[in-house]
C-alpha cells in the first residue's frame, strides 16, 4: 500500500467541462477528496454530510457530492468529498 501522484480530471456533474489536477492517490482510500473551491467552481452540490474516521481514529463530518471524474480518457460519476481546508 502507498501513495503516488497521478493526473486526473474533475468534471461538472453533467460532464461538459473538466479541470485537470495532480491528485495524490492513496491506495487505501475509499473516496476522492477534492478541494471544495474546485468542486464549487464546477457546480457540484453538497448533497449530504457523512462521518469519516481518520487515521488517528477521530471522526469528522465532511460534505459529499457526486460528479464526473475522468482518468485516462474514461469518465465515471463518483462520490467526491469536499476538502474544505485544502489549498
Amino acid at each position: 500500500m502507498g501513495t503516488f501522484h497521478y493526473t486526473i480530471e474533475i468534471g461538472t456533474p453533467d460532464g461538459s467541462v473538466y479541470e485537470e489536477i495532480d491528485a495524490l492517490v492513496d491506495t487505501t482510500a475509499s473516496y476522492t477528496l477534492v478541494p471544495a473551491s474546485l468542486l464549487t467552481r464546477m457546480g457540484v452540490n453538497r448533497d449530504e454530510r457523512w462521518p469519516f474516521t481518520l487515521a488517528d481514529d477521530s471522526i469528522v463530518g465532511m460534505d459529499i457530492g457526486h460528479t464526473q471524474v475522468r482518468i485516462d480518457g474514461r469518465s465515471v460519476t463518483t462520490i467526491v468529498v469536499f476538502g474544505d481546508n485544502m489549498a
